[in-house]
């Protein structure tokens, strides 16, 4: 409906549609609300090799790695296996100034998140088993173990990861053949001492099998360290499915003043069925984790008004999934507006 008085003249006028006759319309651009992201270059994509980029340790080998890995880009990225999961390292980029909201990263590999607490301070106190050289008063029975403890991996194991001291309880052994075996089982009693510290520290690994006993499918059996008062088990602990030694704590201020015994069962017998003990302590101070993270953590540094950082990769070696890859770090897709 067209408006009534004076209120016409204020409309404006519609711009006029005519074309020469025998000719097609004239074609408008149509507006589109967003248009194909326009991708910042990347930080880094390993193209060529560690250029911009220090390694440190063996994880990270001279170069990239140019294997078929699923997921890929490109022909060449960052893997830290190196010639296997115990090795270690660390890759730093140059620094550079941050000018995007976002870093991205195309990475995989092992689950290991950083844990700022993680400082591997073992607590201190009293030493109350280090199984170097000898079995030091402690009852040992079964075929898990040898005549002395081992000062390392058996033979056939993956690197330990971790080890501290000369020698250490390792029950992936057949006492029999010297060589190493998860088939084996065993227990290793210590000696009775006083709990009189608030804390027992541990630094153990191997299989995840805690109790009650029964493993999945054919397999059962536990692989546990036990603390034991007046006959009952009050404490109990496991590994993770690692030949990563780490601190794992029990908090026996309720029973300071009774004696007490460690105990240490290995009844599995498939994958996974052995335990590592390294070290036992008391002390008053809870141990702290030792840092097992792979990660990109970038470290930073303010310069006046802009923010400095440098990239750096970690792999403080794991036997299982203890690796780290990544393809391009980059900043994020920029987009341009809409297009009249």
């Amino acid at each position: 409906m067209r408006p009534s008085g004076s209120s016409w003249s204020r409309w404006p006028t519609p711009p006029s549609t005519s074309w020469a006759a025998g000719t097609a319309p004239p074609s408008h651009p149509r507006r589109s609300p967003t248009t194909p992201a326009r991708r910042a270059p990347p930080l880094a994509d390993f193209e060529n090799g560690y250029t911009g980029w220090k390694a440190d340790g063996a994880a990270f080998g001279s170069g990239p790695a140019t294997g078929d890995l699923p997921g890929h880009q490109g022909k060449a990225y960052v893997d830290s296996f190196g010639s296997g999961d115990a090795d270690t390292g660390t890759l730093s980029s140059d620094e550079f100034t941050v000018s995007s909201s976002y870093i991205n990263l195309r990475t995989a590999g092992g689950k290991h998140p950083y844990n700022p607490q993680a400082t591997g301070d073992n607590g201190g106190g009293r030493l109350l088993a280090g199984f170097d050289g000898s079995w030091d008063g402690w009852a040992m029975e079964g075929n898990a173990f040898g005549a002395t403890p081992p000062q390392g991996a058996t033979p056939g194991q993956q690197p330990l990861v971790n080890h501290s001291s000369a020698g250490l309880l390792n029950t992936y052994f057949d006492a029999g053949n010297g060589q190493g075996s998860d088939a084996t089982t065993g227990t290793a009693t210590s000696p009775t001492f006083t709990i009189d510290s608030t804390y027992l520290n541990l630094l153990m690994g191997g299989g995840s099998n805690p109790r009650p006993e029964g493993g999945a499918g054919e397999y059962s059996g536990a692989t546990v360290v036990e603390l034991v008062v007046d006959g009952k088990v009050v404490r109990s602990a496991t590994g993770r499915n690692l030949e990563e030694l780490n601190w794992q704590s029990w908090d026996v201020s309720d029973l300071k003043g009774k004696s007490a015994q460690i105990v240490v069962t290995d009844t599995a017998t498939g994958p996974w069925g052995h335990i590592l003990l390294d070290e036992v302590r008391a002390s008053d101070t809870k141990a702290s984790p030792i840092a097992d993270n792979t990660l990109g953590q970038p470290r930073r540094r303010r310069q006046g008004r802009r923010l400095r950082h440098r990239q750096q990769l970690r792999d403080p070696g794991l036997d299982e999934h203890g690796r780290l890859g990544l393809q391009g770090p980059q900043g994020p897709a920029r987009h341009r507006g809409p297009q009249r």
